[in-house]
């Protein structure tokens, strides 16, 4: 258990390094070019207002350090619970193999094995009350999310009009 345990630890640790590399990496491209990280429509003349393009500049890069760690960080909480779950099945699976001859001990061991199961059971049980609803609803919203989009793009003439789809001011 404690060898899968250290891979789940390395694969979060790689994927929250690598989020923060690439919140990072938007950060530098203000510096280096005369671009927003990521580009947005806005209703003012970002050229020819500096302040107003460097508090963008601002804006985003806080908002990508912030947002791209928490995704990661929200999307691998519920599997490390599991993680632990399943190493926690795989330890009582072990001990109900290691079961001896001796009827006293076994139905010892099988006692505790139910109580270890049960407690098991409830732990999942608690996992699903909690985040069950807002994985359904966060699938769903996404299920609209593509719906929206392909109904757009199969509407939208793209030769006649310049297309621009934003969500939330981003292109």
């Amino acid at each position: 258990m404690l060898e899968k345990l250290e891979k789940m630890r390395k694969v979060v640790k790689y994927t929250f390094n690598l989020a923060i590399v690439i919140g990072l990496g938007t950060i530098s491209v203000p510096f280096f070019s005369d671009h927003l990280s990521i580009p947005i429509w806005f209703p003012l003349n970002l050229t020819d207002n500096r302040i107003l393009f460097w508090a963008l500049a601002i804006w985003q890069s806080l908002s990508t350090l912030i947002g791209i760690p928490s995704i990661v960080l929200t999307e691998t909480f519920p599997m490390i619970l599991l993680y632990y779950v399943t190493g926690i099945i795989d330890q009582l699976s072990e001990s109900i193999k290691n079961t001896t001859e001796n009827k006293e001990e076994s139905l010892i061991k099988l006692r505790n094995c139910i109580k270890i199961h049960q407690k098991i059971t409830n732990v999942v049980s608690e996992i699903s009350n909690i985040f069950g609803i807002v994985y359904w609803l966060q699938g769903f919203l996404s299920t609209l999310m593509i719906c929206a989009l392909f109904y757009t793009l199969a509407v939208v003439s793209w030769w006649n009009i310049n297309f621009h789809f934003n969500f939330v001011l981003i292109d």
